[in-house]
């Protein structure tokens, strides 16, 4: 069940950055922002911190890091 749930969370932040138009980049994502319906599939939520579109067309980017310690973007830092 645990694979499962880790799976369909990989989907889902897979398919927000490669898939979704405009694309959306998840840069403080941790285990209480996946929900789990009633059959038990992965939900990603909060976008609080989130950027749309590609990183190359950002037009100002944060030099500091934002986010929840120890589940900031290690790109960030």
């Amino acid at each position: 069940m645990r694979i499962k749930i880790a799976l369909d969370a990989e989907r889902g932040i897979e398919y927000l950055h490669n898939y979704a138009v405009p694309p959306i980049i998840r840069r403080d994502i941790k285990s209480s922002d996946i929900l789990l319906d009633a059959n038990w599939t992965a939900k990603v939520s909060h976008f609080g911190l989130s950027l749309t579109g590609l990183e190359s067309d950002q037009e100002f980017m944060s030099t500091r890091a934002v986010g929840t310690v120890g589940y900031i973007d290690p790109e960030s830092y």
